[in-house]
């Protein structure tokens, strides 16, 4: 299990709704400006505007919000209780306001191109299910993958995507998604029509895996006494799942690949003892590079595409 990790999850967010009556931006800078001169003179000045503007701009934001925000003393001004409330609010956002400015302006610094590793199982829903959408979204990016189990000991990269029981001490997770095993086989098979499945017919078969991982935590389960059934390791699940579909033996796979297939009859799910095991699909990248606002984009869109495909398969 990974330890000393930072993981970013640990307490839902509420996705705000949208508001027709929300503040209005450009109020909220002038009570900053004004806060932080001590004055609506000082703040017109550093705006290049009009005392009565940044004045009117207040009062406005003041009836909105009902209450008084400063204290008024000639042309000075300090914050009452609910403008000191206000401002570090009002600076957060403004901070990511010029955040964003920065992250969307084409011709500032920011670079579009990412770099990641990915767990070889995961390229196909990256490849049919992110890249068109991300592609739309960004179509200057250029994409650097790398294929590695874990995340890389060398190389500058945004981010490695795999499973929890990978290596990535003193890393930032974020959890993309659970996914389960399901054993399968063709509905041809011999072990397609048996009520249950005991552990010596895995032995008895041809096993099939998409990834050495899942190979060593299968074989933990179900070999005895030395004995070990025939694997093949393929590159991909969905390689893993036609060679399933061919009759060639059993195939593990996570449950939001294999399904789909098993309600179209292209696969039997054998009914195994006991569960084959959940892991967590996650993102880690180190600490001292966080995610650029474009690697965010892309990692919130794997895990919109993992809810999708995972959504049927609820309850």
């Amino acid at each position: 299990m990974l330890k000393n990790f930072r993981d970013e999850a640990a307490a839902e967010k509420r996705m705000p709704e949208i508001d027709p009556g929300i503040l209005d931006s450009k109020r909220l800078q002038l009570f900053y400006a004004a806060a932080k001169e001590g004055g609506f003179a000082l703040a017109a000045h550093a705006l290049s505007l009009s005392p009565s503007a940044v004045s009117h701009s207040v009062k406005v934001l003041e009836e909105e919000l009902g209450c008084s925000l400063f204290r008024r003393s000639g042309p000075n001004v300090t914050l009452t209780r609910a403008g000191a409330r206000l401002f570090p609010m009002v600076e957060e956002l403004l901070f990511s306001m010029s955040r964003i400015k920065v992250e969307l302006d084409g011709g500032g610094a920011r670079s579009d191109n990412l770099t990641f590793t990915l767990d070889p199982s995961l390229l196909d829903i990256v490849n049919t299910g992110i890249l068109p959408v991300f592609r739309e979204c960004f179509p200057s990016s250029r994409i650097g993958i790398a294929f590695s189990e874990n995340y890389p000991s060398t190389g500058p990269v945004d981010f490695h995507m795999g499973y929890e029981e990978h290596d990535g001490t003193n890393l930032v997770r974020r959890d993309l998604a659970e996914e389960s095993l399901v054993a399968c086989v063709a509905p041809f098979h011999p072990l397609a029509n048996k009520p249950q499945g005991k552990a010596s017919d895995l032995m008895q078969s041809l096993l099939i895996f998409s990834s050495r991982d899942t190979h060593d935590r299968m074989m933990t389960r179900i070999s005895r006494e030395g004995r070990v059934p025939p694997c093949w390791i393929l590159p991909t699940p969905e390689i893993t799942m036609e060679m399933a579909r061919q009759g060639q033996g059993i195939a593990f796979l996570p449950n939001w690949l294999a399904l789909p297939a098993i309600g179209a009859g292209s696969l039997v799910m054998l009914k195994t003892p006991g569960s084959l095991g959940k892991r967590k699909c996650s993102a880690y990248w180190k600490p001292e590079k966080p995610l650029s606002w474009v690697a965010d984009a892309f990692l919130s869109l794997l895990s919109v595409e993992f809810e999708k495909r995972l959504d049927p398969l609820q309850g």
